[in-house]
Order: C-alpha cells, then structure tokens, then sequence
C-alpha cells in the first residue's frame, strides 16, 4: 500500500516512541493505514493487536496531558522538543499550542486549583486524626 510521507513520519514516530518495542509488521502498517484513512480496519476483533493503531491510542492520551500540563505550565514546548526531535513532533507540538485557548487555560488552571484545595483539606483532615 502507498503511504505519504506524512504518514511514514506518523508511523516511524508511533513505533520509535509508542509501540513499546514492538516493530509493526506489513499488515498493521496496511491495517492502519485502512483503519485512519478509510476508517476500515482489517481487524476484526474489539480488542485490537495492531501494534501501531494501540500506539496510536496511547498518543492520542499522552497529547491530552500534555495540552493541560503547556496550559498550566508545567512542561514547557522546548522540553517536548527535546524530548522528541523530529519533523511529526515538531508538527504535533504546534498543533498542541494553537489548540490552547485563552478559555482552555482558564478553565484547566481553574480545575487544577479546586483539586489542589481538596488535597490540602483531605491532608489538613489527616493531619487533625493523627493528632487527636
């Protein structure tokens, strides 16, 4: 099957990083490429052994911690670059940036702050047991 370069970046990506030292074989390359072009996978059973397409699952989750981590400024661009020098995460970074919005950031930086209130009240709460 004729992949893009986009898509061969994609793939060398997914495999370097995110397939956990399981080389994709012909048929998952060819599977993957069904199942995110054409949305038809070869695979049938739900619970996929497609390397790249399970790596693709695990992208798409650490992209969404990383969109809140550069929203509240934990992690910044230039330690994901670091981390991932190359054309696609270059590409995928960006698209990340674009994607937080003033709003976004806001609304991320407002629920971390109720989160951190209930840790300090469940630790205040543990700390008066223990003395008790």
């Amino acid at each position: 099957m004729k992949i893009t370069n986009k898509q061969r970046q994609e793939i060398e990506f997914l495999t370097k990083h995110f397939c956990r030292g399981n080389k994709p074989t012909d048929a998952d390359i060819d599977d993957y490429i069904m199942s995110t072009v054409y949305g038809k996978a070869n695979t049938k059973d739900k619970m996929s052994s497609n390397v790249l397409r399970n790596a693709k699952q695990r992208l798409d989750i650490q992209v969404k911690l990383w969109r809140e981590d550069l929203a509240c400024g934990i992690i910044s661009k230039h330690e994901l670059l670091d981390d991932f020098n190359c054309e696609y995460a270059n590409n995928l970074i960006a698209s990340i940036l674009k994607s937080i919005t003033p709003d976004y950031r806001r609304k991320i930086l407002q629920r971390n702050k109720a989160k951190s209130i209930m840790a300090i009240t469940n630790f205040d709460d543990l700390i008066s047991s223990l003395v008790k």
